[in-house]
């Protein structure tokens, strides 16, 4: 998992991330609050917005958020990515079954990026069936 910080002196598409809500019942429309944010990302009228945005109540310690980037890949096309200034990547979460291999070199890469990202990794929590992250730079 990887946590950015959108820089908006330098007018970053990451301002534009929205929070996830969790709840207990599957939406059923774009209600009133999220269509101007439909309306100014360009995917108003589609009626998806609020299920993109939504997850289960279950979920909610992901504390996730999401951006949402309109538009289709055409079937002859590669998908492209969105770039990111490398001060926004500030933290990278490492998988608790990840090989010390693996770790190493997603930790290399992102550092490669933002020297000063924050690593951390997944370890087993002592008393509860949870994951706990550790920082390890």
């Amino acid at each position: 998992m990887l946590g950015f910080v959108a820089d908006l002196e330098r007018d970053s598409t990451l301002a534009k991330i929205q929070p996830v809500r969790y709840r207990d019942e599957r939406p059923r429309f774009i209600d009133e609050e999220m269509a101007g944010y439909a309306a100014n990302t360009g995917i108003g009228g589609r009626g998806n917005l609020r299920v993109l945005l939504t997850k289960s109540s279950e979920w909610s310690y992901e504390e996730e958020q999401r951006l949402i980037i309109p538009g289709d890949v055409p079937a002859d096309e590669l998908a492209t990515f969105n770039p990111y200034y490398p001060n926004e990547l500030v933290e990278v979460y490492l998988g608790y079954r990840m090989s010390d291999e693996k770790r190493v070199e997603i930790t290399r890469l992102a550092k490669v990026v933002n020297p000063e990202v924050q690593i951390f990794a997944a370890k087993l929590a002592k008393r509860k069936y949870a994951l706990e992250f550790e920082k390890v730079t």
